[in-house]
């Protein structure tokens, strides 16, 4: 279910994000490598613990 679920987010994000380009929203695209470096570093697993960062890191596909 969990699959589904996040095809059909993404989906449905793909479409509102098209709808706001349309419109002349400019789309500001992060760097997502920053973003795992932090999560790689264990240093949220030690701020927030290791049983909620392990969660997380098992949600991916």
């Amino acid at each position: 279910m969990r699959k589904y679920q996040n095809k059909l987010v993404a989906s449905q994000e793909a479409e509102v994000m098209q709808t706001m380009k349309d419109a002349g929203m400019e789309i500001v695209e992060v760097d997502r490598g920053l973003f795992r470096e932090k999560v790689q570093s264990g240093e949220l697993a030690d701020k927030y613990g290791r049983e909620l960062y392990n969660e997380i890191v098992e949600m991916k596909e």
